[in-house]
């Protein structure tokens, strides 16, 4: 029910309507909820203005927020009305282009009853045919001389054929079929959902059947009384629909009368206990949200009734504001109290020692539970300074977390460079230019180099990485001349201890790789004692 909607869901709600393809048939129902929802916007806003005259610290200035959607659904009522008037200029235009056709069509056609009857000219008078009823209707002014004139040279060419009988009734058969297609879909009209699309629906079948030509005589008024029939039968469900409506909106008239009488006493109310405000503050309220579900009433009545309403509603408001200026005294303590506790978040905010200061926020945020409220204009204003206060405290260690993973994707970054550099250096190795010890030492203290220090905390290597980089070693040894397999054996097992000790988690690091030596070693074991069993077997 869009009646029951917010603000902000009906201008939503509408806005969806406007944006649908088939927005331009449901316009009547647009432009009813329009009316409905501009009438809603106008409550609000009187409301906002009493909700203003209530409060003593509002600014003087009225301002009214209207919903968010508000902007995108007067932009969706702003295109759907240009589109609107460029459908009707488009369709103005579609109209003079298809009368120029139809007078081409019927040249064509006086030419070829005019002319001597060939084999073809059946043919060419069917295809004539298709295409007048392929071009689409013509201005208003032309439309009933464009139709005699074709219907008028249909009825010649008849005429002055020698098959013209045959032809004639073949034709009104086949125009007899037509329309009764069309007061079946005429007809089942009668029970489709919506109205509006229905007499869309009934326009476009109207408009089909004057294309059409004339029928058997004997059939001519039955069928057309059929389809009467359906034509007054949805414009008897178009006038049901408003009926059912402006009976509503009579109803609803009633019952905005007898709330209205409930309201118009609350005018007069006056008492020294806030209890009693508050009391009827609420039974207020109650009727006003009875007022807002009660729906449309009649125009002639709406704006008298409402006014009275909202006068009612302003004046016991009023009242009500002058009696609660006397108690802001215990707000603006209140604020000052809160101010003292925004001052000591701030200090803790600058506070390095972070433990202290977590504790320090939490002890005031405690205390600001306490207090009671302030001045609703400063309320927001201190609490969103309070609260970037407590949140720069909570925030520190995610602020910590964070430049560390950036040291971390810098180092990461770094690491790919090096193992670039050793990779191109190992490509360039050669007989002829082999390398060298030094060259092997050079590489792993320069790799040694991204290792993680006090100062930067974040770097180092990742276990990928250092795999690739002991790959890139051992093939550098490979290409460097005067060592055995063994010293290389044995280079490359320093290296890897080395680079083991260096990294964060240096104990782990050994013990993983004991592990897999030792797993080397007995595999090698049972390798060995496999093949002795084989000897002694074959011995």
């Amino acid at each position: 029910d869009f009646a029951e909607l917010d603000l902000e869901s009906q201008a939503s709600y509408l806005v969806g309507l406007l944006r649908r393809p088939d927005a331009r048939r449901n316009r009547q129902q647009i432009f009813d909820l329009s009316r409905q929802y501009e009438a809603n916007v106008a409550a609000a806003r009187a409301a906002s203005r009493q909700k203003l005259s209530e409060d003593a610290n509002a600014p003087q200035e009225f301002s009214f927020q209207p919903p968010a959607s508000q902007a995108e659904l007067n932009k969706a009522l702003q295109d759907f009305r240009e589109g609107r008037a460029r459908d009707a200029k488009a369709e103005d235009q579609s109209r003079t282009q298809n009368l120029t056709r139809k007078q081409e069509l019927l040249t064509q056609l006086r030419t070829l009853v005019e002319s001597a009857e060939t084999k073809d000219s059946s043919q060419k008078l069917k295809q004539l045919q298709a295409d007048w009823k392929a071009t689409g209707p013509v201005p208003q002014t032309d439309s009933q001389e464009t139709w005699n004139t074709y219907h008028g040279l249909l009825d010649r060419y008849y005429a002055n054929q020698g098959r013209f009988y045959e032809l004639k009734e073949l034709d009104r058969r086949r125009n007899q079929e037509a329309k009764e297609a069309l007061v079946a879909r005429a007809e089942a009209l009668q029970d489709a959902p919506g109205i509006n699309k229905a007499l869309d629906e009934l326009k476009k079948l109207h408009e089909d059947w004057k294309h059409i030509g004339p029928v058997p005589g004997e059939q001519r008024e039955p069928l057309w009384q059929r389809f009467l029939a359906a034509s007054e039968a949805i414009h008897l469900r178009r006038k049901e629909f408003v009926d059912v409506r402006s009976a509503q909106e009579k109803e609803n008239l009633a019952v905005k009368q007898a709330l209205l009488a409930r309201v118009l006493p609350f005018a007069e109310f006056t008492t020294e206990r806030v209890n009693e405000w508050r009391s009827r503050t609420d039974e207020l309220q109650e009727i006003k949200k009875e007022w807002e579900a009660a729906g449309q009433v009649p125009r002639a009545q709406a704006d008298q009734l409402n006014k009275q309403y909202w006068n009612a509603y302003k004046t016991f408001f009023n009242r009500k504001n002058d009696f609660f200026k006397s108690l802001d005294s215990e707000k603006n303590t209140n604020l000052q109290a809160k101010y003292a506790l925004i001052e000591q978040a701030e200090a803790a905010q600058q506070n390095p020692d972070f433990d202290e200061a977590r504790t320090t926020i939490i002890r005031v945020q405690k205390e600001w539970k306490d207090i009671g409220r302030v001045p609703e204009k400063q309320a927001d204003k201190i609490w969103k300074r309070f609260r970037a206060a407590c949140d720069g405290v909570f925030d520190r260690p995610k602020q910590e977390t964070r430049h560390r993973e950036e040291r971390q994707s810098v180092a990461s970054a770094e690491q790919v460079i090096r193992l670039d550099k050793v990779a191109q250096q190992v490509a360039a190795l050669s007989p002829a230019e082999p390398g060298t010890l030094a060259g092997f030492r050079a590489l792993a203290a320069d790799w040694q180099t991204l290792d993680a220090t006090d100062e930067q905390p974040g770097a180092g290597t990742s276990d990928r990485g250092e795999e690739q980089f002991l790959t890139l070693m051992g093939k550098y040894l490979n290409q460097t001349g005067g060592i055995t397999p063994a010293d290389k054996e044995d280079l490359l097992f320093q290296l890897e201890i080395a680079r083991l000790k260096a990294r964060p988690q240096a104990q782990q690091a050994f013990t993983r790789r004991e592990t897999g030596l030792r797993r080397e070693i007995q595999e090698l074991e049972n390798d060995v004692a496999t093949l002795q069993t084989n000897l002694d077997f074959f011995g």
